[in-house]
């Protein structure tokens, strides 16, 4: 189905968690459990039923001294959302990781994940943006957000950083990690079913094979080279929308 998105009426809010009302936080649980996904077969929990959480989760979990929220809003409707941790490491530098991105499926395909991500991570001087996540095109947010690629020899080089903020983490904390040459996989015990979704073989390539459970552990990093690839289209998408007046012509997926 084609979509006119006007960009004029799309506006983003960054956040401590902390300071959302109690009808903000249920408007976080709804987008997200209206949008997220499904969890697999072999799920302990809800198998092949939509993934949901409510209020009181994120009040528990997220509610948190270093823990933000960047929201995507059209016409004042919440259609994304980016919860995130940061933490100061090595005197005055930033390590930040998004714990939870979701769009709503209406609006996907407008670049509203990326633009989300890019207001987190976009030309800041962080040591390391992460995430964890079973969604190929996550990743490709994260890369195109940061302007580097997500590498497994990288990562594995600066695990003991990561660390640092894995700490913060609830359910990354206690996780075991399958770091190797070949992988970069976190065992969250999260059994999010990513079938639907494309590039999977890519990614295993990149990452390593997911076993129920896992998610890749995704990681880029400040002194990486930047990828002239997704800083050309960086630049495409820029120009786009300059030419087109702040209108936005896509295809909902």
């Amino acid at each position: 189905m084609e979509r006119l998105l006007n960009l004029r009426e799309l506006t983003y809010r960054n956040d401590s968690v902390q300071i959302l009302s109690q009808e903000e936080l249920s408007e976080c649980a709804r987008l997200f459990s209206e949008n997220y996904g499904m969890y697999r077969d072999e799920s302990p929990i809800r198998p092949g039923q939509q993934i949901k959480l409510s209020e009181t989760y994120y009040k528990k979990n997220y509610c948190r001294d270093d823990y933000y929220v960047a929201r995507a809003f059209y016409k004042d409707t919440l259609i994304g959302q980016a919860f995130y941790v940061r933490i100061s490491v090595e005197g005055d530098r930033y390590i930040t990781w998004v714990v939870q991105l979701v769009v709503d499926k209406d609006y996907r395909g407008n670049h509203i994940g990326s633009t989300l991500l890019n207001s987190i991570w976009c030309f800041s001087d962080d040591i390391a943006w992460g995430l964890a996540t079973a969604n190929p095109c996550t990743i490709k947010a994260l890369e195109a957000a940061t302007l580097r690629r997500c590498e497994v020899k990288e990562i594995g080089k600066r695990i003991t950083l990561i660390d640092q903020i894995r700490e913060l983490i609830p359910f990354a904390k206690d996780a075991d990690l399958r770091l190797s040459e070949q992988e970069a996989i976190i065992q969250s015990k999260f059994f999010v079913d990513n079938s639907q979704y494309g590039n999977i073989e890519e990614i295993e390539k990149k990452l390593g094979v997911l076993e129920p459970g896992d998610e890749w552990l995704c990681f880029t990093f400040f002194d990486q080279k930047l990828d002239k690839e997704l800083c050309k289209k960086y630049i495409d998408i820029f120009l786009f929308v300059q030419k087109n007046n702040g209108v936005l012509h896509t295809t909902a997926c």
